[in-house]
């Protein structure tokens, strides 16, 4: 019942001079909330002064980098960069708050742990490796490297099942929805409309060849090589017969979910598709919950996954693998367009209606990836 304009303001949301691009929330006389005790104060003289103020997006939410907040929360007056008056969803900001608290304590936990051994991956990380398996390393540096390997797959089997289950209930709340795409915090639709875009692909093939010389950089193509399987696994392709016949019940169902929303799919355009929000029904909360569980789960995994890659790495170095362990070879990899440079020196060309494509067009149902309800 307190006026939006009398609700306090959390700390971490009070104005960073070095931080413009933030939304600030005030009153609606254009000033900070009041309602802070002298402690609070005190504490956020001491936050303006720490490292924790970093401008943090929606995507590091998206990402599952922090544990979408479960409680329901009243929202509040911000002004946005023009000076105008909004609303904010006050469950987002304080998923933020959690994550500047809490967040960068994890990564200089990491800095510390294994920011020296990174260090000795600069100079080898996009160079050409030496040709074969490194043979230097000592037994217990093997057993290391294995133990890692074996560490990896265990991760990557949860994050299978994971997966699975989060793909499944994707298409399950699409196919729910139909032309009623978006619900209230649970489901938006992405409107494109029609465009035409540049493609070198509609260029005279020697004008085209003529701008192939764009260099890229080795090809970043680490992988381990399981003992459950010696083919390539870590990319997590649902349909690959490794992951199905693993998992064969959640690969059933999620096949036959994709089957049904592939085939409602087609259907929703921007001259059909209701983008009036709808109100959330028991059993959309139910699959956004766990979709969103789901989600930050596989994030989670995928982190530690990450940090034994990274140690696998290291024990690599130089080498193009440890034999049963790992591969990563770096491969050349071919020039690319460079369109940067045909855009300054083919302007014409690149304006050219006989080089343009269609795009767009389009209605994209999508799944909010966090949770604010």
């Amino acid at each position: 019942d307190v006026p939006k304009e009398q609700r306090r303001v959390p700390l971490f949301l009070q104005k960073n001079p070095m931080d413009q691009d933030r939304i600030y929330p005030v009153n609606k006389k254009g000033q900070r909330a009041d309602g802070e005790t002298a402690e609070e104060q005190e504490e956020y003289e001491k936050e303006k002064s720490s490292d924790i103020y970093h401008n943090w997006s929606k995507d590091c939410i998206n990402e599952g980098i922090v544990k979408s907040c479960r409680g329901v929360f009243g929202d509040f007056w911000s002004k946005d960069k023009k000076g105008r008056f909004i609303e904010v969803d006050y469950a987002y900001y304080d998923a933020l708050y959690k994550m500047e608290k809490e967040f960068p304590a994890t990564v200089h936990s990491m800095e510390g742990q294994f920011g020296p051994q990174i260090a000795q991956l600069r100079n080898v990380y996009y160079q050409a490796p030496i040709t074969g398996n490194n043979s230097t390393l000592s037994a217990a540096d093997v057993t290391l490297a294995e133990q890692l390997r074996d560490q990896a797959f265990d991760l990557l089997d949860k994050m299978a099942q994971l997966k699975y289950k989060f793909s499944t209930l994707e298409c399950q709340i699409k196919s729910t929805n139909g032309q009623n795409a978006c619900v209230d915090s649970v489901s938006t639709v992405k409107i494109t409309n029609p465009f035409t875009e540049f493609s070198k692909s509609k260029l005279p093939a020697a004008l085209r060849q003529t701008y192939m010389n764009k260099p890229r950089k080795r090809k970043q193509d680490f992988r381990y090589i399981y003992t459950q399987s010696s083919s390539e696994i870590d990319s997590l392709k649902l349909e690959s017969a490794f992951w199905k016949n693993r998992h064969p019940t959640a690969f059933a169902l999620w096949e036959a979910e994709k089957a049904a929303w592939k085939a409602i799919e087609p259907g929703i355009t921007i001259a059909s598709v209701n983008s009036v929000v709808q109100p959330r029904t028991s059993n959309l909360e139910t699959m956004h919950e766990q979709y969103v569980d789901a989600i930050i789960a596989y994030g989670d995994l995928k982190l530690q996954k990450e940090v034994l890659e990274i140690q696998t790495k290291i024990l690599c170095n130089q080498y193009e693998g440890i034999e049963d362990v790992c591969s990563w070879k770096r491969k050349e990899q071919s020039d690319e367009f460079n369109l940067p440079a045909f855009k300054v020196l083919e302007p014409v060309a690149y304006a050219d209606p006989a080089h343009q494509v269609p795009k767009g067009d389009t209605a994209k149902p999508e799944v909010i990836k966090f949770k604010t309800w």
